[in-house]
């Protein structure tokens, strides 16, 4: 029976080993039947749930984890079971924001017998993005109600344009959005001039030009044109605009 026992050493060894394995995964991973009640579930799933292994295993997937009520359809190990592919959600649980997902555990013949749930914890993620759009809501309003002209051009072309731009040069935002800044120079001399001192400027380098520009009525208009590169290799710049005109 030597080869037995050799097998069943081995066999013993896999287990731990694959137990190990599945305790050290950092994110919670439950083993579900066709019933979608908890075979196995990991650490990480304990912390989660602040419960113990024991407590978890046989219960419903819904009655442990879904805090949320709802009808039963709603439940993801459902509408995994239902469409036979993977499924994901995102959803606030024990104060973590975590993405849920299901995939399905099927049988050689392509039965499915079971899943298995992967919760990931994207608390930090959804935070940082929340941050991220309260600073663009920041600079937007920033943007539009600064004072002074604030322009993007990228590929020679505006891309963006705040009402104070607007004002200064007496086109619309929508008569600007799309065209060169040669529309606002008489010549072409001035605005290469402008254009070489803009691309001599490197790094965080802030080109400063004064220059006329022609307004849309045709009225003469001195300005302090302020650049500062946002992609070099896209050809994207910011720039202000300050009517010094009214200064004389």
């Amino acid at each position: 029976i030597t080869k037995y026992k050799q097998n069943l050493m081995a066999l013993d060894i896999a287990a731990e080993e694959w137990k190990t394995t599945f305790d050290a995964i950092p994110n919670a991973v439950f083993l579900l039947d066709r019933e979608c009640r908890v075979v196995k579930c990991n650490r990480a799933a304990e912390k989660l749930l602040r419960r113990k292994k024991s407590g978890l295993i046989g219960r419903q997937y819904r009655e442990i984890i879904s805090k949320r009520g709802g009808p039963p359809e709603a439940c993801p190990c459902v509408k995994m079971l239902k469409s036979g592919r993977c499924t994901r959600e995102i959803c606030s649980f024990n104060d973590r924001i975590v993405e849920i997902t299901v995939s399905p555990v099927s049988s050689p013949t392509g039965e499915i017998h079971g899943s298995v749930i992967l919760f990931t914890d994207i608390t930090r993620l959804k935070n940082a993005e929340e941050q991220l759009k309260h600073k663009n809501k920041q600079l937007q309003s920033i943007f539009h109600t600064a004072p002074i002209g604030i322009c993007v051009i990228s590929g020679r072309t505006f891309v963006q344009a705040n009402e104070q731009m607007c004002e200064i040069t007496g086109y619309s935002c929508k008569e600007l959005i799309g065209k060169t800044p040669r529309m606002l120079h008489d010549c072409d001399a001035e605005y290469n001039r402008i254009s070489d001192i803009v691309r001599s400027a490197r790094g965080n380098e802030i080109a400063v030009v004064r220059t006329e520009i022609t307004r849309k009525d045709g009225r003469k208009v001195d300005v302090l044109l302020h650049f500062s590169a946002l992609n070099l290799k896209t050809d994207t710049f910011t720039f202000t605009v300050t009517d010094t005109s009214k200064n004389k």
